[in-house]
């Protein structure tokens, strides 16, 4: 396992110029504001990745992992997960955590820690997310029904943080460069029911999609129970963010999700959506190597901007 030691000093880092480096390397920043690319080479099934930009304003970038760790240490930085299953921790600071998640998998997505600070959470999940069940029978998302799907986590939430959702614009193949409006949904989510053939070899299975239209978004009370799980109940220790920011016709597929883990109060995201909270530095979309500013605005719950965080690429659901 190839590990390589940066030093002190402001540097850079680009894997794709190490001719030795693995699915399995690990890079340490150490002390200084660094910009780290680490990326990934096929297959990208398993790709345990490990960075720790140290002290300073660190940018690291994921890409194409899976199963890949990324760590800012103290400072404010700005961290990236290009793919599923991977995690990114901020540590002390005013941090921004990106994810880029989705695809037409049912893959674990990323999970974002922000740690001490006040936080910017940017999500772009344009992913395969479907109920397998309508529990009561009554044609709505209610107690008993189960999500699956590649849907991010958010471990630490607080008062102060900000939570910023990009949009999947279907022309261009990739996301917007701002944030976009979104309303929450007034009323009960339909389910959808749907034929779905997740392998060729076998039959197609009966399931169904959430109702949510265009730059819309639902919130379920419910237990999250890893991976890419989450069942609906009133009771439930975590809430679970359904999001459709596709641009043109309201679509069932491409929802975006997020799991607040160990959050039950609806107005921690409200809070969290307003841009009273908005902190950090963010990622301007057409920068290569992770720096940037924040550029656009985001009118959510409140109807109001709020600062936003870019993003770079995506796997199209």
């Amino acid at each position: 396992m190839p590990v390589y030691q940066l030093g002190n000093g402001n540097d850079y880092f680009n894997s794709q110029n190490q001719p030795d480096w693995t699915n399995s390397s690990a890079v340490f920043g150490g002390n200084g504001n660094d910009t780290i690319l680490a990326t990934a080479v096929f297959p990208y099934s398993d790709t345990p990745i490990f960075v720790d930009g140290g002290n300073g304003d660190d940018s690291i970038r994921l890409q194409y992992a899976t199963g890949g760790v990324a760590s800012g240490g103290n400072g404010d930085d700005t961290l990236t997960a290009g793919g599923l299953g991977n995690t990114l921790i901020g540590g002390n600071g005013r941090d921004t955590l990106i994810s880029l998640g989705g695809g037409s998998g049912m893959q674990p997505g990323n999970t974002l820690t922000g740690g001490l600070g006040r936080d910017t959470f940017t999500l772009v999940n344009d992913g395969n997310l479907v109920v397998l069940n309508d529990a009561a029978g009554d044609g709505v998302v209610s107690d008993g029904d189960t999500f699956k799907g590649p849907m991010d986590v958010i471990t630490d939430l607080g008062r102060g943080d900000h939570i910023g959702f990009r949009n999947y614009d279907v022309d261009t193949n990739g996301p917007t460069a701002s944030d976009v409006p979104l309303a929450k949904v007034d009323g009960s989510v339909a389910l959808v029911p749907e034929l779905y053939t997740y392998n060729y070899n076998f039959p197609p299975i009966s399931l169904f999609r959430p109702a949510i239209g265009s730059a819309e978004y639902a919130v379920f009370h419910g237990t999250f129970a890893g991976g890419n799980t989450f069942t609906v109940g009133a009771d439930g220790p975590d809430l679970f963010v359904v999001y459709d920011t596709r641009t043109g016709p309201d679509e069932l597929v491409g929802k975006g999700s997020l799991v607040l883990q160990g959050v039950t109060d609806e107005r921690l995201l409200t809070r969290a959506l307003s841009p009273a909270t908005a902190q950090g530095n963010g990622w301007d979309y057409a920068s290569s190597d992770g720096t940037g500013s924040q550029t656009a605005a985001l009118s959510a719950v409140l109807g109001q901007p709020a600062d936003s965080a870019g993003a770079m690429g995506i796997i199209p659901a």
